[in-house]
């Protein structure tokens, strides 16, 4: 089994190349071969949420960064791995509605 030891989000592609770098933090869970992952993406901030596997840990490493696209083609997300037969089992996205301003 290969050791896995860390989460990354890599800026290297995200625009602006004053911005660009990797951030990183340690695997939730070393002893697990599986990872469940959240990823918000909000115009200008990713933010991810990795967490524990199905050994019933409930660690998790939290990532987030500002981006600055440079246009209006700068706007996918991708998943990889380093690590030899990693599999994504799902991927579920949803369309935030805009925000509702009442004035009073």
């Amino acid at each position: 089994m290969q050791v896995r030891e860390q989460v990354v989000l890599d800026r290297s592609h995200s625009g602006r190349v004053s911005d660009e770098d990797v951030r990183g933090g340690p695997w939730p869970d070393p002893e697990s071969t599986t990872l469940s992952l959240h990823a918000y993406v909000d115009h200008a901030v990713v933010e991810f949420i990795a967490g524990g596997g199905t050994n019933g840990s409930d660690a998790s490493t939290a990532l987030a960064a500002w981006v600055a696209p440079t246009s209006a083609a700068s706007n996918r997300l991708a998943l990889f791995s380093e690590v030899p037969g990693v599999t994504l089992v799902s991927l579920d996205v949803w369309q935030l509605a805009s925000p509702s301003v009442t004035v009073v």
